[in-house]
């Protein structure tokens, strides 16, 4: 069996950690208003409440799957530059892209149920589309 190289593990670690970021995203966003509607029709408040919950959930997922990323580059000795701070406005993209787009198809969703099986799939076909597999 081929030894991966120090650099190879930890690159393709952070490829699925984001990945799984943005793919849960957009999958409790189809069920997010769905999920919270006693709330939302007991709780005077904004609905963009609930997608900020939703973002705030995923993002401590994304930090816990960020713990491992950092022991692995640890265990690699993998070396990371100055460049790798980029990753930080990447993520207030990714974060941002990802409640506008929850909003979105949470509202689609709240009006034609059979949304969060559909957006589920489109996701997983997604998935095998990226260079993440392949």
């Amino acid at each position: 069996m081929v030894q991966p190289t120090s650099f190879v593990r930890p690159c393709l670690d952070v490829g699925r950690i984001i990945w799984k970021f943005i793919a849960s995203g957009r999958n409790e966003g189809a069920e997010g208003f769905i999920r919270t509607e006693g709330l939302s029709k007991h709780l005077p408040a904004p609905l963009s409440v609930h997608v900020f919950r939703l973002v705030w959930r995923q993002l401590l997922f994304f930090g816990h799957n960020g713990l491992v990323w950092a022991a692995l580059v640890l265990i690699f000795r993998t070396h990371l530059g100055w460049g790798s701070l980029m990753a930080l406005p990447a993520l207030a993209v990714i974060v941002l892209n990802g409640a506008w787009v929850a909003v979105l198809i949470g509202i689609i969703a709240t009006r034609y149920r059979d949304i969060p099986p559909v957006t589920s799939s489109v996701v997983t076909l997604m998935f095998f589309m990226t260079p993440i597999v392949w």
